[in-house]
């Protein structure tokens, strides 16, 4: 049996040192997005034991507020349900619509 890969769930980050693993820690004074592994490996020196952090929490969609984004367009992240309801209506047609991309 051959397995497919995890995918990453949508709304949430990859860390942003090793863009693997899933970020779960944001490091405040670094003002990075880190997996467990990456936030031990980059926080190893002299004076890194006074930053601050705080849990890195899912992406929510800036139309209705509650669900986790799904689709980012136009600069802004949007859960499937509301891509899919903007899409239909004709807002992301035209070239100022940009990349549109997953999150």
């Amino acid at each position: 049996i051959i397995e497919e890969p995890a995918k990453k769930p949508a709304g949430y980050p990859i860390c942003l040192s090793c863009n693997i693993e899933l970020a779960w820690k944001i490091c405040k004074q670094c003002d990075f997005a880190y997996c467990f592994h990456c936030f031990r490996n980059n926080h190893n020196y002299v004076g890194a034991d006074r930053h601050t952090w705080t849990i890195q929490e899912p992406i929510h969609c800036s139309l209705c507020k509650k669900n986790v984004a799904a689709k980012r367009a136009k600069g802004k992240e949007f859960c499937q349900k509301c891509f899919d309801r903007l899409e239909k209506s004709g807002v992301f047609r035209g070239k100022a619509v940009g990349k549109i991309e997953d999150v």
